[in-house]
Parts: structure tokens; C-alpha cells; sequence
């Protein structure tokens, strides 16, 4: 039985000593896998944010990370990336680890010492957009509630009709802004959704959602993270306590601000596409 410690998850900070477990070259470039890390591995099943950035340390050489993606190994010590994984994320006898891709080959041992370290200034412009992404998602719910003609049970944090969760089919995270695709298919007017009248009007839905996202964002609530565990993919949920509102949480595996006092502004635009609409947005930081 292959025999190795799953990578787990530090809370975010710059730099992170952990110990070398494996290196190897694969057709996507050189990975290491460490002891633990506090890199964010990009999730292929739902790519929504991309990895990490940064660097590998050691003996005072640094080898730029320029990605960190999911990989598995089986029980053999075989270790697959992202697509290549033959069996569900999270099954028996496999073991999931952080991969971190490297720029080159880093001269290493297996079993070393080595700093990680993030860059800072792309988690901070990834985490602002994934922040606003959230917010937008739960003012375009609000912005469409008058489109129901019945409830289809699915809520979202703050007591609405999940229109995010029902018609969603792509997320995009980018440095301070975001990019949501929604289906407006025959299921979802099925389920009550009033499709015509919503496209017909998105220039007012949209007047609607940035109206409410100033609101939110003025009253600089706080955000935080809740980990039910330290494995890497143990459940983690976003949290924020918005004005007036009940408090948000939602199923994340990704990062984000500690405060929306951190978000200067924020704006969405809504473009009709031939299956449905998309929702760009973009995200001012005060630094």
C-alpha cells in the first residue's frame, strides 16, 4: 500500500514551511507535492477559480509555481492530474493532494525543507472577484424574484429562489472580476421561471443588482472563512454577515476577502446570450 500524508490546508499566509513529498515530471511539466500548503488547487470538475501563484523555496534558490492543480494517487503511488483521475474526487483508497507546477526542474531532494510562498498580490485580486462573485450571484437572485410565477423550492443563503444554483452552467474567476453563464431552458420555465419578461428586461435587472450590491458593500460587512476540517478537501463555507440580512453562508472552495471594507466598488452587467444571459462583474479594490 502506497503510503503517503494527505496535503492539507493552512490557513492563508505568505510563506509556509512544509516538507517535500514527492517531484516528478508529467506531460503537463515538473510537480511537487508537499507535506501541506496553503496554495489553492484549482478543482477541474468545477473550475471556477484558477490555482495559485508563487514560489518554491529552497537553500536560497526560488522556482516560480505557476500553477496548482488536483491530483490523486492511486494505491500503487501512481499519481494522475486533474482529467487523467479515473474515480470520483474523494474515493476510497486514493489519496488527493495539491499539485504544484513548477516553472522548471527545482534541485531538490524528496523529503527536504522547502518555504512556499504565495503571491499575494494575485490571491488578493483572485479573492476580491470571488468575494464579488458570491454578492452578485445573491443581489441577482433578489433583483429576479418577481420572474417566478411559482416557487421551486431551491433557496439560496439569504432566503431567495436560487436562480444562481438553477441556471448556472459556467463560473469564471479572474483577477477582480467574474464571469457567470446562465441556461433560460425549457426545464427552468418548467420549474416557474418567467424567461421572456426577464430577458426583455435586463437593463432594469441590472439597475437593480448594482443598486443592491452598494448597498451591501457600504456597510463594509465582514467575511470569513469556516473550514470543517484541515484535509484538503474537507467542506469549507464562505461567510458574511450583510446589513439587515440574515447571515450568508455558502459551500466554497475557494478564497476571498476578510471584509467587504477591502472592495472600493462594485459593478454588474448583464448581455443576453442565445441560451440565456451572462453576468460580468467587476470589482474595485481600495489598494
Amino acid at each position: 500500500m502506497f503510503e503517503m500524508k494527505p496535503t492539507r490546508l493552512e490557513a492563508s499566509c505568505p510563506e509556509l514551511e512544509t516538507r517535500l513529498l514527492d517531484l516528478q515530471q508529467t506531460a503537463r511539466g515538473w510537480i511537487a507535492v508537499t507535506e501541506k500548503t496553503q496554495f489553492h488547487a484549482e478543482n477541474f470538475r468545477w473550475p471556477d477559480q484558477p490555482g495559485d501563484r508563487g514560489s518554491l523555496r529552497v537553500k536560497g534558490q526560488s522556482y516560480p509555481i505557476i500553477n496548482c492543480i488536483l491530483g490523486a494517487y492511486n494505491s500503487a503511488g501512481e499519481l494522475y492530474l486533474e482529467h487523467e483521475i479515473p474515480v470520483k474526487v474523494g474515493s476510497e483508497g486514493w489519496v488527493f493532494v495539491a499539485a504544484h507546477l513548477l516553472e522548471c526542474q527545482p534541485q531538490v531532494e524528496i523529503g527536504q525543507q522547502v518555504t512556499l510562498e504565495l503571491d499575494m498580490a494575485y490571491l488578493s485580486r483572485l479573492s476580491a472577484a470571488h468575494t464579488g462573485c458570491h454578492l452578485a450571484s445573491l443581489a441577482l437572485n433578489r433583483a429576479l424574484r418577481e420572474y417566478w410565477r411559482k416557487d421551486p423550492g431551491a433557496r439560496d443563503a439569504l432566503g431567495e429562489i436560487d436562480f444562481d444554483r438553477l441556471a448556472i452552467t459556467e463560473s469564471k474567476i479572474a483577477e477582480l472580476e467574474s464571469l457567470d453563464r446562465y441556461r433560460l431552458g425549457k426545464s427552468l420555465r418548467k420549474k416557474g421561471f418567467n424567461s421572456a419578461d426577464a430577458l426583455e428586461q435586463l437593463p432594469e435587472i441590472t439597475a437593480r443588482i448594482n443598486q443592491q450590491l452598494n448597498g451591501w458593500q457600504a456597510a463594509e460587512a465582514k467575511v470569513w472563512m469556516e473550514h470543517a476540517g484541515e484535509g484538503l478537501l474537507d467542506s469549507r463555507y464562505w461567510h458574511c454577515q450583510l446589513e439587515g440580512e440574515p447571515k450568508a453562508v455558502i459551500p466554497c472552495g475557494g478564497t476571498h476577502l476578510r471584509s467587504l471594507s477591502e472592495i472600493k466598488a462594485m459593478e454588474v452587467k448583464l448581455v443576453a446570450e442565445e441560451s440565456g444571459f451572462r453576468m460580468e462583474t467587476q470589482v474595485v479594490t481600495v489598494s
